[in-house]
């Protein structure tokens, strides 16, 4: 029995654009479109190679949206549209070189190579700011958490630290504050923008 070495290279041609395309689907989140878990954390592995590889910074934020579950829970077709919404413009707001990925439920990682501290927090306030007609349009508000590492930490200390930074806030009133992750352990709390009215 002979094999059409032609059919068989186009099977295998056509194989390779279908691989393609389920790691497209497979990298991408369905609901909200940006890079989902799987895609995120290939990326910070990669960017955490790279920044200790060439001794560069690079800061990690972490966000919530405060007040989505009440949204969500009243009408979960509006939460879904929400939450594509808001993850559309969180990508528009990162800027070249910048990552947006979805991290899971309401919440998000920005990474920002090649950033400071300092840097990272303005950037974080710029974003914030930019953020805040959806966020009075849809009335919830945005809580977050940022650390920085020179690529010596694993994936899992990263996400640790940018949670930690998220969840202790020193305030019971998150929304509209950024916690930062401190070398020594420490959570500053730095004040944003106020939260929009609640109602």
């Amino acid at each position: 029995m002979s094999i059409d070495q032609d059919a068989l290279n186009h099977v295998w041609d056509e194989a390779h654009e279908w691989n393609a395309i389920i790691d497209s689907v497979a990298g991408r989140d369905h609901l909200t479109g940006i890079p989902n878990r799987r895609r995120l954390d290939k990326e910070l592995i990669e960017q955490l190679s790279q920044a200790k590889r060439h001794q560069q910074n690079l800061a990690v934020a972490m966000l919530d949206l405060d007040g989505f579950k009440v949204i969500d829970q009243k009408d979960h077709l509006k939460g879904d549209q929400v939450l594509h919404d808001f993850a559309q413009s969180l990508q528009g707001k990162a800027r070249k070189g910048e990552f947006v990925g979805r991290f899971g439920g309401d919440e998000f990682v920005l990474l920002l190579p090649q950033t400071d501290i300092n840097e990272a927090e303005e950037v974080v306030k710029r974003i914030h700011s930019e953020l805040q007609d959806l966020c009075r349009q849809e009335n919830f508000g945005i809580t977050w958490g940022l650390t920085v590492t020179d690529g010596n930490l694993t994936i899992k200390d990263v996400y640790h630290q940018a949670d930690l930074a998220l969840t202790n806030l020193k305030t019971s009133d998150r929304r509209g504050k950024l916690g930062v992750f401190k070398k020594e352990g420490a959570i500053e709390t730095v004040e944003l923008l106020p939260a929009p009215p609640a109602g």
